[in-house]
């Protein structure tokens, strides 16, 4: 639900700002940093794709058992 609703959020945020002429619609288009944007919706997608797999799950429970509660080396092996 709360990605349809950032979509719509930005849509209607657009729009104001195509109605209201505060600044061309596409000027603001082309500032848009396409490329980090892509690569973060990627990242999001890749780590859905371990979790669904239950790859985030084991690699989890084997730093559990090699590390216990050693969280600093857990953070420096990641």
């Amino acid at each position: 639900m709360l990605p349809e609703v950032a979509v719509i959020g930005a849509s209607l945020a657009l729009l104001l700002v195509y109605g209201m002429h505060v600044e061309p619609l596409d000027s603001i288009i082309r500032d848009i940093d396409w490329k980090s944007l892509m690569f973060i919706a990627l990242i999001f997608c890749l780590v859905e794709g371990f979790v669904k797999t239950g790859l985030l799950q084991g690699l989890a429970l084997k730093l559990s058992g090699w590390f216990g509660t050693k969280f600093t080396l857990v953070a420096l092996t990641l």
